[in-house]
């Protein structure tokens, strides 16, 4: 019979069953074994009973300076767990300081005047039209373009008014005659046109284009060299430029009065 009342108890039972037990065994005996299993289920539930989630909430944000007991293992958990918290606290802030700064940082990746590897004109000219012929720096004044000549060529140089069929775009630099060589891009009768730049004294000569069918083109202006890197027969860029003489008051109307007449040699094709 016992396992009868352990099924019944257990739950086990359909109604059917309970009721055949029920007249087989008597009420009183089920009665019986019904209130006893209260009793086990009251002893149970008070020994094992779940902590109210409130009161586990209270227990993990009790205040470090309480004086309670805690077991050893809870104690490294607990310190463990605070120096993790100050470490993602120190590391969030070193990210936003560094985030913050990156604001006023130069991208040394952005920076044109980053040492390059060094390039012949024919790669500076295949790579800037691979790349859309696009400047690093369109200049917003003749002041801004003959500083740029100045800093690269020790001349402060400017670009006389052209004829219709040229286009200059802005300038860029290349380490080529030396790491801080300009250029000017333009554009002549459909055909990209560079102008290289650089101190005359620093100039090794021999330079001649690699690739079939373009010319090269120098000239001496002031402390500078330029070289017109072209495809056409002659240049058209070299003998627009000009000193820049700053004791000469400046025109708001623009033109050539505002340059001075240099007496370098003119452009001339390289042997």
């Amino acid at each position: 019979m016992e396992p009868t009342i352990d099924a019944l108890l257990d739950g086990l039972l359909t109604q059917a069953q309970v009721t055949e037990f029920s007249i087989k065994s008597g009420d009183s005996t089920v009665r019986a074994a019904m209130e006893g299993q209260k009793h086990v289920n009251a002893s149970l539930n008070r020994l094992f009973a779940s902590p109210a989630p409130n009161r586990v909430l209270e227990h993990v944000l009790e205040s470090p300076h309480r004086d309670h007991r805690t077991l050893p293992g809870a104690v490294a958990v607990s310190a463990f767990a605070r120096r993790f918290a100050l470490a993602a606290v120190v590391a969030l802030c070193i990210i936003g300081v560094w985030r913050f700064s990156g604001l006023f940082r130069t991208n040394s990746t952005n920076d044109p005047y980053q040492v390059q590897p060094w390039r012949s004109m024919d790669s500076v000219y295949h790579d800037a039209v691979a790349a859309g012929f696009k400047p690093a720096w369109v200049c917003k004044d003749e002041d801004e373009f003959a500083s740029f000549f100045r800093r690269s060529t020790g001349s402060r140089l400017l670009l006389a008014e052209a004829s219709p069929n040229v286009h200059t775009y802005g300038l860029s630099i290349c380490n080529c005659i030396t790491p801080g060589t300009l250029y000017l891009l333009a554009r002549v009768e459909n055909s990209e046109v560079l102008v290289f730049a650089d101190r005359a004294a620093r100039d090794p000569g021999g330079w001649k284009p690699a690739t079939p069918g373009f010319h090269l083109f120098q000239r001496r202006i002031g402390d500078a060299v330029l070289y017109e890197f072209t495809q056409l027969n002659s240049p058209h860029l070299l003998d627009l430029f000009h000193l820049y003489d700053t004791s000469v008051a400046r025109p708001t109307d623009g033109g050539p009065s505002r340059w001075q007449k240099d007496s370098a040699d003119g452009a001339r094709q390289t042997p």
